[in-house]
């Protein structure tokens, strides 16, 4: 017998626990049982079903409207010209157009870009949107 510190030593039999064979083909059973969530999902698209679940879930505990603030859209707009300008690959085709700023406006417009907006909120915690769930009011701006 040695002293591992918290834990007692077992001395005696290893218990051991049988089951039916019958009773384990329905146990199995259950686990296979989908129940009335996921209708209209087949087994290929279980994982979209755990998607739609997730984000809705997250759509609820969201503290903030999903709406892309006039500040937000400058910072994105100015952080995504100086990549452009940087030589940054463009998601949109560039057509005539130069100016960095105007290409980024168009990227954010056509809704290309794959940011995460990060909104900070009074109790020190944070929200994360995906730029594409935000919903843009300017768009005639540009």
């Amino acid at each position: 017998m040695s002293d591992d510190g918290d834990f007692d030593d077992f001395e005696g039999e290893e218990p051991t626990i049988a089951f039916d064979e019958e009773e384990e083909a329905t146990q199995d059973d259950d686990l296979l049982d989908t129940g009335d969530d996921t209708e209209g999902y087949s087994a290929l698209g279980f994982q979209q079903y755990e998607t739609d679940v997730l984000e809705e879930t997250l759509q609820a505990s969201k503290k903030t409207l999903p709406i892309l603030t006039k500040y937000e859209r400058a910072r994105i707009i100015g952080l995504r010209a100086q990549q452009i300008a940087r030589g940054a690959p463009l998601y949109i085709d560039r057509g005539l157009e130069t100016e960095p700023i105007r290409l980024a406006e168009m990227e954010l417009v056509e809704r290309k870009l794959p940011f995460i907006v990060r909104r900070r909120l009074p109790n020190d915690s944070f929200e994360d949107w995906k730029l594409s769930e935000l919903t843009i009011l300017d768009e005639d701006r540009t």
